[in-house]
């Protein structure tokens, strides 16, 4: 598993780069990379996730730090919520003072110590969700009836999106969501509609397959996943 504090801690070290005079959506859009505002805010409504999970792994290792927890975790809910488009990044930032970013420190430093945490690999997920948003253009151009079409492409881009949010959550249900699309796509196959072996669908869903291996509770179900790849 990944660690929700140590991802909290990197984002509020970005944070604290951006330049105070920025607009508040333009700070966050540059920490996420978005494509967009529209894009920008949803990832924002993520970060207040983000904040509760990692409040309780910290809880979880070091009890006794309650104190110092509900800090950084008042002060960084707090920035979130007072905090909208037309504001400035400073009316953010200065929340997120010199004790917030220490006891965070603190807590990421003690999380990764206590628990056996994988990083998320952003290089290789960011690749699957490129070639998951290419392959629609293959779905389009392939001779499956528009119906399941429609259905593989919504599955497709449900699929993209869960895998760009487990970048900032780390919320491993995104492997649900690519069992059930690795289904559909090996169920629309058995009309004897071929995918081509180069397909970037494949690659997409390799790449998935690839990640889930390194998750927790899903190491057995890495080996069922591949196989079903190997069959359309």
């Amino acid at each position: 598993m990944s660690s929700a504090v140590i991802r909290l801690y990197e984002i509020m070290l970005a944070a604290k780069k951006i330049p105070s005079a920025s607009e508040y959506i333009n700070g966050w859009r540059l920490i996420f990379n978005a494509k967009n505002i529209n894009e920008t805010w949803r990832k924002i409504g993520l970060m207040h996730d983000l904040v509760e999970v990692a409040a309780q792994e910290s809880m979880e290792v070091s009890p006794n730090q309650k104190t110092n927890i509900d800090y950084w975790k008042n002060q960084i809910s707090a920035a979130l919520q007072n905090t909208t488009q037309g504001t400035q990044w400073q009316h953010f930032i200065a929340r997120i003072d010199q004790h917030t970013i220490g006891y965070l420190s603190a807590q990421a430093t003690i999380s990764g110590l206590k628990i056996n945490h994988s990083k998320i690999d952003k290089e290789k997920t960011n690749n699957a969700i490129r070639l998951l948003n290419e392959s629609i253009s293959e779905i389009y151009s392939s001779e499956l009836e528009i119906g399941i079409k429609l259905c593989l492409i919504r599955r497709i881009r449900s699929l993209a999106n869960s895998l760009d949010d487990y970048i900032i959550t780390g919320d491993e249900a995104i492997f649900d969501e690519f069992k059930i699309t690795a289904f559909d796509i090996s169920s629309a196959t058995k009309n004897k509609i071929n995918i081509p072996a180069k397909s970037k669908i494949r690659e997409g869903l390799a790449i998935v397959s690839d990640l889930m291996s390194t998750a927790d509770g899903a190491i057995a179900l890495s080996a069922p996943i591949i196989q079903m790849l190997e069959n359309f």
